[in-house]
């Protein structure tokens, strides 16, 4: 199931369930998923089951392979049924790493020590999940061959603090784990956690060592993940820094930004269609390298340390291709 992501999963499967007997067509229209997704989904889930999850379906001779018929039979002939009741009776620790992470994601609804029932963890009103995605892709493998993915597991399913040292630091520190999330750009696991003094920072879970559970704590009021999120353009430890930026109107330019940037602040169109931007981000290292891409078709206005820098970065790549020119000069 490449280029899906996890939300679309849970989404179809939910939608599914609740309407037995569905076309693609339908369910498409319904979630606002695309087709092409819904029919990977349900090939998948049919070819191989597992989670508890089982896909069925009618309208066609078994005889015949779901995956010799054309686009437009799966789609609009053939209707599709789905179980989850035994969704959360399948232990974890039995299934491979993807199916695991799948069935996390879906499985999302905590209460206690266990897992809500299949239904009530993908009922609207309940569904909420300790596992995250950020950048464009959900290609999540890995979580489960860290080792310190037992604790953290424990520590999230039972809201558990975590003392931990964290990177080059010699003391130990005390997080709460709001919720793990997988830096799809960076490749990368984060442990989002609370700290002591009540803020909220994400944390390398590689970089995390020594790591003992203590005692049990309380989500803090309000807080949503992906709100938190949408704030990072990289993963830094780090206040938020307020940005304001102008992306002329040539080429894609204003289109790539506003992909990017559209969730994390404003746009205003300006009179000669450039767009300008305003926001409070967080993660200046890899905004700044995302900058440099857009040459001279952005000016940044603020933070203004920031623009001093990229100045200093264009600055060297000029005097380096000086330095390129007269060498090839004098060999010539």
């Amino acid at each position: 199931m490449e280029d899906i992501y996890l939300s679309e999963i849970s989404e179809v499967i939910y939608s599914a369930a609740m309407e037995p007997g569905a076309t693609i067509c339908l369910l498409s229209e319904k979630t606002g998923v695309t087709r092409d997704a819904i029919r990977s989904i349900f090939q998948y889930f049919n070819e191989y089951p597992f989670g508890g999850i089982e896909v069925s379906y009618s309208g066609v001779p078994k005889s015949i392979d779901i995956f010799d018929l054309s686009d437009e039979m799966l789609d609009e002939v053939v209707r599709w049924d789905i179980n989850i009741t035994n969704m959360d009776k399948v232990p974890v620790e039995n299934l491979d790493e993807e199916e695991a992470y799948v069935l996390i994601s879906l499985l999302n609804g905590i209460s206690g020590e266990e897992l809500k029932s299949a239904v009530g963890c993908l009922s609207r009103s309940s569904r909420d999940t300790m596992i995250f995605t950020k950048g464009i892709g959900s290609d999540t493998l890995g979580i489960f061959r860290l080792n310190q993915y037992p604790v953290i597991k424990k520590a999230l399913l039972k809201r558990i603090t975590i003392n931990a040292v964290y990177g080059e630091e010699e003391e130990a520190i005390a997080i709460n784990p709001l919720g793990v999330v997988f830096h799809s750009e960076e490749n990368n696991w984060y442990l989002i956690c609370e700290t002591v003094d009540g803020s909220i920072h994400p944390y390398e879970v590689e970089k995390l060592g020594i790591m003992k559970l203590g005692k049990d704590f309380s989500l803090p009021a309000g807080f949503d993940m992906r709100s938190f999120l949408r704030r990072y353009f990289g993963m830094e430890i780090e206040k938020g820094e307020y940005v304001e930026a102008i992306f002329k109107d040539e080429a894609n330019v204003i289109e790539k930004a506003r992909r990017r940037l559209d969730d994390k602040g404003e746009f205003t169109v300006l009179p000669d269609g450039s767009m300008e931007f305003k926001g409070q981000l967080v993660g200046m290292e890899d905004f700044k390298h995302w900058m440099l891409g857009f040459g001279s078709s952005v000016i940044l206005k603020e933070p203004k340390w920031l623009r001093e820098e990229i100045v200093k970065e264009y600055e060297g790549i000029l005097d380096n291709y000086h330095r390129i020119e007269h060498f090839k000069n004098h060999i010539v």
